[in-house]
């Protein structure tokens, strides 16, 4: 399920679709054509579910949130490199196409964005990750049993989240 549209990616790659607004059922003549579009906006989808699902978040993101613009702009970006990679664009130095490039670090920085920063007020998150030893129940045990000396030093290197 893309989160983008036709019309957002053909705005990026304005040059290759001259100036259509959808590519939807192009001819098979045009290249790259509408199914490529298409499985290039999957693919981008695919990664960036992969890196939410990965931090816990529920996928699909619902649409008309906060997030599912940022969604689209990241997937459109996935989808304008793919295209102008595959056309080709004129390079500026050794190994580097200017417009692919451009849409390449667009995506690649929005996937680190996915991966790095804490979306939980945006976005349901349900598989929270805690690598910790012992759960909230446990901790509450231990700190209400008056028989266990308290620690002269505070350790909370691994600290319940929600403790």
């Amino acid at each position: 399920m893309p989160y983008s549209t036709c019309q957002r990616v053909a705005a990026l790659v304005i040059n290759l679709t001259n100036g259509a607004s959808s590519f939807d059922g192009w001819a098979t003549t045009i290249v790259p054509g509408s199914a490529a579009y298409i499985a290039w906006m999957s693919s981008g989808c695919a990664m960036m579910q992969a890196t939410l699902q990965a931090r816990g978040y529920d996928i699909p993101a619902s649409t008309g949130t906060t997030m599912s613009d940022l969604l689209a702009n990241i997937e459109a970006n996935y989808a304008a490199y793919m295209a102008e990679a595959a056309r080709g664009s004129p390079r500026i130095a050794m190994g580097e196409r200017v417009k692919a490039d451009v849409h390449r670090r667009i995506f690649e920085s929005g996937l680190k964005f996915l991966g790095e920063a804490d979306l939980s007020p945006l976005l349901t998150q349900t598989h929270r990750a805690y690598v910790g030893g012992v759960d909230v129940d446990e901790i509450t045990t231990v700190d209400d049993d008056t028989d266990i000396p308290k620690h002269r030093f505070a350790r909370d290197a691994f600290k319940h989240p929600d403790s």
